[in-house]
């Protein structure tokens, strides 16, 4: 079969879908050596796979927000006629609104929209509001990835159960531990402009990931250590005008970070004391799995999915719960045995979700419209 993946997110910086996007593009060549695969986007890609073809087609120089609904709806469906393509698959949960003759399977991360709409502007919520139901109910397949999101679309939306399927997401092979030396771990902080004692949070710097609570968190642990500062890593999100004023208020114990390499990324986990990530609402909450799986000592929400990730064991509060997060970052500092385990937690619990088994379920569902 010939399979088509709208992979307009590897024409972006690296978020959430985008790197969803990322793992499975660079991976399923590696797993499926019968059917054929190619991207379609109207952007050049940030990404190139000799093993896949690419089509960059209908590009235009209105904005984005603009001309990205239109190149669906109307550039897409040529060019699936066009390449002869079987299944249209979208991993960023959207499909044409016109009937397309091949077979559509669509990744929904979450319908935290519906759920949390003061963390998105009016913008996102209309068009999502207009074109999701549609896909929902056009679409062949609907993947999740987590059993949270099933939950809901199943709460939200009128969705047989048996059309959604859940396949986890999962962390790149790159992150891992490193085992520095105390003095190479001393050499890379000088490096990076890194303090020796930093509780690490990674992703989008927006109203949903609760970032007003992690600076909360951050003067708590520095009020009592001054030694342990907060790092944040992360692009400008929804809310990021009103966030940046607070990050910037605590020069002497906030770094904030817009961007990294991504080949860097692995370092910064590994050179971390612990990852903090109380956000309000995930689909999967990916962060969390990526530090557990370089052995960091992981806090997050226990709402949404994230508990499936962290697991019964992992530490996990209300988001709100500022001075329990707080308290157990500082348990950690002066516990060694203590921080020794939830190391071994957290390498434990991320082997829960091996690429293999994402990749093969995946290539399983396409196997299905044969």
């Amino acid at each position: 079969m010939r399979i088509g993946i709208d992979a307009r997110t590897l024409s972006k910086r690296m978020t959430g879908i985008g790197r969803y996007t990322y793992s499975v593009v660079d991976n399923i060549s590696k797993f499926d050596h019968q059917n054929e695969y190619i991207l379609f986007s109207h952007k050049k890609l940030n990404y190139k796979n000799n093993y896949i073809k690419t089509v960059i087609s209908g590009i235009c120089w209105l904005p984005e927000k603009i001309y990205s609904p239109i190149w669906l709806n109307f550039v897409l469906p040529s060019l699936l006629k066009k390449y002869n393509i079987n299944i249209l698959f979208c991993p960023n949960q959207l499909i044409p609104l016109k009937k397309l003759k091949c077979k559509s399977i669509i990744v929904i991360h979450d319908v935290f929209y519906l759920i949390g709409n003061k963390y998105h502007s009016w913008l996102y919520r209309f068009y999502q509001k207009i074109q999701l139901p549609q896909s929902i109910k056009k679409c062949d397949k609907i993947i999740t990835i987590s059993q949270n999101s099933k939950s809901d679309l199943l709460k939200h939306y009128n969705i047989q159960a048996d059309k959604i399927t859940v396949i986890p997401n999962n962390a790149e092979d790159k992150f891992h531990p490193l085992q520095l030396s105390y003095e190479a771990q001393q050499l890379n902080r000088k490096h990076l402009n890194l303090p020796d004692k930093y509780v690490l949070y990674v992703g989008l710097i927006e109203n949903r990931k609760n970032i007003l609570g992690i600076l909360k968190i951050a003067d708590m642990v520095f009020n009592t250590n001054p030694e342990v500062k907060t790092v944040l890593i992360g692009g400008a999100g929804y809310g990021f005008k009103n966030l940046l004023p607070e990050i910037q208020k605590r020069k002497d114990h906030v770094i904030y970070i817009d961007y990294i390499e991504d080949n860097l990324i692995n370092l910064y986990y590994n050179l971390a004391f612990v990852f903090l990530f109380p956000s309000f609402y995930e689909g999967f909450g990916l962060p969390p799995l990526e530090a557990m799986q370089c052995g960091l000592p992981t806090l997050c929400s226990n709402t949404s999915s994230l508990k499936e990730v962290v697991g019964e064991d992992g530490i996990a509060f209300l988001p709100d719960e500022y001075e329990l997060f707080a308290n157990e970052i500082l348990r950690l500092l002066r516990n060694p045995d203590y921080y020794d385990e939830k190391i071994q937690y957290s390498l434990k619990q991320s082997k829960n979700f091996p690429l293999e088994y994402s990749i093969n379920k995946l290539i399983q569902e396409f196997n299905k419209f044969k």
